[in-house]
Protein backbone atom coordinates (compact mmCIF):
# COMPACT_ATOMS: atom_id res chain seq x y z
CA UNK A 1 0.00 0.00 0.00
CA UNK A 2 1.26 3.60 -0.62
CA UNK A 3 0.50 6.21 1.25
CA UNK A 4 0.76 9.89 0.38
CA UNK A 5 2.75 10.51 3.22
CA UNK A 6 5.97 8.03 2.56
CA UNK A 7 7.40 11.13 0.45
CA UNK A 8 6.80 13.70 3.46
CA UNK A 9 9.32 14.73 5.97
CA UNK A 10 8.40 15.22 9.64
CA UNK A 11 10.74 16.87 12.33
CA UNK A 12 10.28 15.46 15.71
CA UNK A 13 11.20 17.68 18.44
CA UNK A 14 11.17 17.45 22.07
CA UNK A 15 13.68 16.66 25.09
CA UNK A 16 12.75 13.13 25.89
CA UNK A 17 13.83 10.79 24.04
CA UNK A 18 11.87 8.17 24.82
CA UNK A 19 8.75 10.11 23.76
CA UNK A 20 10.55 11.00 20.61
CA UNK A 21 10.75 7.50 19.99
CA UNK A 22 6.98 7.31 20.73
CA UNK A 23 5.92 9.91 18.05
CA UNK A 24 8.26 8.22 15.59
CA UNK A 25 6.85 4.80 15.51
CA UNK A 26 2.84 6.41 15.41
CA UNK A 27 4.48 8.30 12.08
CA UNK A 28 5.45 5.05 10.32
CA UNK A 29 2.37 3.70 11.24
CA UNK A 30 0.79 6.30 9.64
CA UNK A 31 2.36 5.93 6.65
CA UNK A 32 5.56 8.42 7.33
CA UNK A 33 8.85 6.62 5.46
CA UNK A 34 11.27 6.21 8.49
CA UNK A 35 13.59 7.73 6.96
CA UNK A 36 12.07 11.08 6.43
CA UNK A 37 11.62 11.36 10.02
CA UNK A 38 14.04 13.41 12.00
CA UNK A 39 14.56 14.33 15.38
CA UNK A 40 16.16 16.95 17.61
CA UNK A 41 16.09 17.09 21.38
CA UNK A 42 16.22 21.29 21.93
CA UNK A 43 15.07 24.45 19.98
CA UNK A 44 18.51 25.03 18.61
CA UNK A 45 18.90 21.83 17.25
CA UNK A 46 15.52 22.05 15.56
CA UNK A 47 16.24 25.41 13.94
CA UNK A 48 19.63 24.17 12.75
CA UNK A 49 17.97 21.17 11.09
CA UNK A 50 14.98 23.34 9.98
CA UNK A 51 17.50 25.93 7.86
CA UNK A 52 19.08 22.18 5.86
CA UNK A 53 15.83 20.68 5.27
CA UNK A 54 12.02 21.50 4.29
CA UNK A 55 9.59 19.89 6.48
CA UNK A 56 5.84 19.04 5.79
CA UNK A 57 5.11 18.10 9.76
CA UNK A 58 6.84 19.42 12.78
CA UNK A 59 5.71 18.26 16.19
CA UNK A 60 7.02 19.56 19.40
CA UNK A 61 6.83 18.80 23.10
CA UNK A 62 5.99 22.03 25.27
CA UNK A 63 8.85 22.20 27.74
CA UNK A 64 12.40 22.44 25.67
CA UNK A 65 15.78 22.51 27.03
CA UNK A 66 16.22 26.73 27.50
CA UNK A 67 12.98 27.37 25.57
CA UNK A 68 9.17 26.23 24.80
CA UNK A 69 7.96 24.31 22.23
CA UNK A 70 5.41 27.83 21.67
CA UNK A 71 8.90 29.62 20.83
CA UNK A 72 9.98 27.30 18.62
CA UNK A 73 7.12 27.36 16.15
CA UNK A 74 6.79 30.49 16.25
CA UNK A 75 10.13 31.11 15.04
CA UNK A 76 9.61 28.37 12.27
CA UNK A 77 6.63 30.44 11.36
CA UNK A 78 8.94 33.63 10.86
CA UNK A 79 11.08 32.09 8.55
CA UNK A 80 8.98 29.88 6.61
CA UNK A 81 7.44 31.08 3.36
CA UNK A 82 3.29 32.13 3.13
CA UNK A 83 3.12 29.06 1.27
CA UNK A 84 4.91 26.79 3.70
CA UNK A 85 2.86 28.32 7.03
Amino acid sequence: MHSHLQSKKALVVDNSSIITKIIKNFLVKTGFDKGNIFAAHDKHMAMMMFDLEKFDLVTSGIHLKGSTGIDLLKDIREKSTDREK
